[in-house]
């Protein structure tokens, strides 16, 4: 807010959604509804393509929390999943929420406030199949969850643990179908003061079960040798022919991003650092794909690759400090530790303070 009249009265200067942290968002295929998950609550917006309308904040448990992740229901967005330390379901747009799910009870026993719901995915071709990745701040691990009947029963799948509780920290998940297959990749945290599990994960259903596999080894990279990274964000191209990944690699020696063609070589590549941030310290956040062009986020900048050209260009800059969780493509929309912002192009977004307070938002 601001005052003219040395704080009198207080008037309202934003303009969308701001000063909040906007940590995961999914939107329908035709772009006229999208649900938000932000640490001031969830919200939803409809007709966005011709007079957007936002929810106020919805807080499924009613206390505030914040919440980390959201997922909706392929082809019906009133069934929305929310995540904070638990999985929340709301199947009339938010009006009514029920806890699906929680891993802070035996046999898992996770921190009952440390613990948050980093992703949820919903199968876009099999709805029923529901999975949730657990992040737990240090020294605890997190791990990662399944649903098969729409959330009504969750059983945990081990990616490097050999025992229920306890196994890694999971950023991203993303369904792909392959051939007959029901795919899944898992990007997890690689912590090298205590290396339990690293890279991404391939998980292969075959009847009721999983089959875990990690696929950053030799046999699976173009190089020939082992990948040893956070994977922090993955994206299925339109086509489902290539899957990219955006992390950091280990130690946090340097950001990086990868992709697996799976129309030819089926092997993870790395991208050229040509234009890239190839520096020490600096971390790969966030990853996405445009028409031609693919949009990556290190710390507070967006670098763009044009597939024609080869090499890597710096699109946009954030103010330093500022924190990107997720690209979204039409229009570049950006989920940041202060807001949801929308790019039109990669021109620099008006975020920074401009004399009125006012930024170019993503908006009511």
């Amino acid at each position: 807010g601001a005052s003219v009249d040395r704080g009198s009265t207080i008037f309202e200067i934003n303009d969308g959604v701001e000063a909040v942290q906007v940590e995961d968002f999914d939107m329908t295929a035709d772009k006229q509804t999208a649900w938000l998950a932000s640490k001031s609550g969830i919200r939803m917006v409809t007709d966005y393509l011709t007079t957007p309308v936002w929810t106020d904040a919805i807080f499924p448990n009613g206390d505030g929390s914040p919440y980390h992740s959201c997922e909706m229901v392929p082809g019906n967005p009133n069934t929305v999943y929310a995540g904070n330390v638990r999985v929340y379901k709301s199947v009339n747009a938010g009006a009514t929420w029920n806890m699906v799910f929680t891993a802070e009870n035996p046999p898992y026993n996770y921190h009952n406030t440390q613990s948050l719901v980093e992703a949820i995915e919903v199968c876009d071709f099999d709805t029923n199949i529901i999975m949730a990745g657990y992040y737990i701040h240090e020294p605890d691990k997190g791990g990662l969850f399944c649903s098969s009947d729409n959330g009504a029963t969750w059983s945990q799948i081990l990616l490097h643990a050999s025992s229920t509780g306890q196994d890694v920290d999971v950023y991203d998940i993303v369904f792909n179908l392959e051939g007959s297959d029901t795919v899944a990749y898992v990007g997890v945290e690689y912590d090298l003061a205590s290396p339990t599990g690293r890279s991404v994960y391939k998980l292969t259903k075959n009847g009721s079960t999983w089959t875990v596999t990690q696929d950053m080894n030799g046999a699976t990279t173009s190089t020939g040798t082992v990948i040893v990274a956070t994977i922090r964000d993955l994206f299925v191209s339109l086509s489902a022919d290539t899957i990219y990944a955006c992390g950091t690699d280990a130690g946090i020696n340097h950001p990086i991003a990868y992709y697996k063609p799976l129309n030819t070589t089926g092997k993870w590549t790395p991208f050229t650092t040509t234009g890239f941030p190839f520096v020490a310290g600096k971390q790969g956040y966030a990853v996405t794909k445009g028409v031609d062009t693919l949009y990556a986020a290190v710390d507070n900048e967006i670098y763009f690759y044009d597939f024609s050209a080869g090499t890597w260009q710096l699109g946009s800059t954030y103010p330093v400090g500022m924190k990107i969780y997720f690209l979204y493509f039409d229009d570049l929309l950006v989920g940041t530790s202060t807001g949801l912002y929308s790019q039109v192009g990669v021109s620099n977004p008006s975020v920074v303070n401009d004399g009125e307070g006012i930024a170019e938002t993503f908006g009511l």
